[in-house]
């Protein structure tokens, strides 16, 4: 019995003594190492200011000007056209999108966006200087502004083109200048004004580490939003938080991702939908996990925004008109020069209505049939 008792003893100490080596040998959970695609605060601060489960996100279409795609496809000329990563990069967050074509009048738009839940500003080609893409992103830009003094969240996200269409609309003029940025992945560096921000202030620590020091974001433009330009903008910096800069190949310095701060603007030079649905392996996109969560971060936040206002469409058969999954997109993978897999095109009138076009085309037609 004694022998019994004793063997029983060894046993527990040598059991007490693997779970304290095994404890012992596991890695410190280090709190910088922490990834997540949600902001720390999104269950407590954000869910709770939630009052819609089914937002819809509208989603700006732009002339296909040939610059640098499809200029030798003659099936894509005079369309509107905006990438199909555009449209996945909100389904994947929970949201459906709205295809806002350039011939949608001032009238028809301020309905529009009274039952939408927010607009993305696509890159891509877009004429910022004379376009329906212009029109509405000014538009889109200043019902946002208005509705935030109403204590109503409805955000609007410009990627890339749109991030310069949103800093060109309140500078009123454009101040672009040349960088070197094609295909060129980069750590963002953040500004001091980063931790009062509210896309970044909360993010996860160990997301923020890898957006520092990990090539994760995507660049693919030619012009960008000089920093001298933005600090010497009053009304810029009224405006607009800069929250992280970059430079290009030469020593230019940008503005790389900044926010509205009154209102919900965002305005990202890089590209998050790329890291998610663009694999041209031609391109120097980032698909590292790092990479995906970041995209998935600036998603889910984005479409977080999104579903504080309860905008909605008169009834499930408006809605589904409404919808992009009306449309088939198309494969453009093959064709050379093309930074997209898929993009979605569009008819669409030209030139663009609105109100003024149209009064002018009616009293045409009236002195027509005088």
């Amino acid at each position: 019995m004694k022998i019994l008792g004793l063997i029983l003893l060894v046993c527990i100490i040598q059991q007490y003594d693997f779970k304290k080596s095994k404890k012992q040998s596991e890695p410190k959970l280090d709190v910088e190492d922490f990834i997540s695609p949600y902001p720390t605060n999104f269950w407590t601060e954000h869910a709770p200011k939630f009052v819609n489960n089914r937002p819809l996100i509208g989603v700006v279409a732009m002339e296909v000007l040939g610059q640098k795609m499809l200029v030798n496809v003659p099936w894509s000329w005079d369309k509107d056209y905006f990438g199909s990563s555009f449209v996945k990069l909100v389904e994947g967050a929970g949201a459906r999108a709205v295809p806002i074509k350039e011939d949608i009048t001032v009238a028809e738009l301020d309905k529009l966006l009274r039952k939408i839940n927010g607009v993305i500003l696509p890159g891509g080609d877009a004429d910022v200087g004379d376009s329906g893409y212009e029109r509405i992103s000014k538009q889109s830009i200043a019902f946002s502004k208005k509705l935030a003094k109403k204590n109503q969240t409805f955000p609007v996200l410009g990627i890339c083109r749109g991030a310069q269409m949103m800093m060109m609309a309140e500078a009123g003029k454009d101040f672009l200048e040349d960088t070197d940025s094609l295909n060129l992945s980069l750590p963002l560096t953040f500004t001091k004004e980063a931790p009062e921000s509210r896309m970044f202030g909360h993010a996860p620590k160990g997301l923020l580490k890898r957006l520092k020091t990990d090539a994760i974001t995507f660049n693919a433009h030619a012009a960008g939003i000089p920093t001298l330009n933005y600090y010497n903008n009053s009304a810029l910096k009224k405006t607009f938080r800069a929250i992280s800069t970059n430079f290009d190949r030469n020593g230019t310095e940008f503005v790389s991702t900044f926010e509205g701060r009154h209102a919900p603007l965002y305005g990202l030079q890089w590209h998050p939908e790329k890291a998610l649905y663009v694999f041209n392996p031609t391109l120097a996109v980032d698909h590292s996990i790092y990479g995906i969560i970041a995209a998935q971060y600036i998603a889910n936040y984005f479409v977080s925004e999104a579903r504080k206002n309860n905008h909605r469409f008169r009834d499930r058969n408006e809605e589904e008109e409404n919808l992009v999954m009306r449309h088939y997109p198309n494969y453009v993978g093959n064709i050379t020069e093309t930074p997209y897999e898929q993009i979605y095109l569009f008819d669409f009138v030209k030139p663009f209505q609105n109100e003024k076009f149209v009064k002018q085309k009616q009293n045409g037609d009236d002195d027509e049939k005088k």
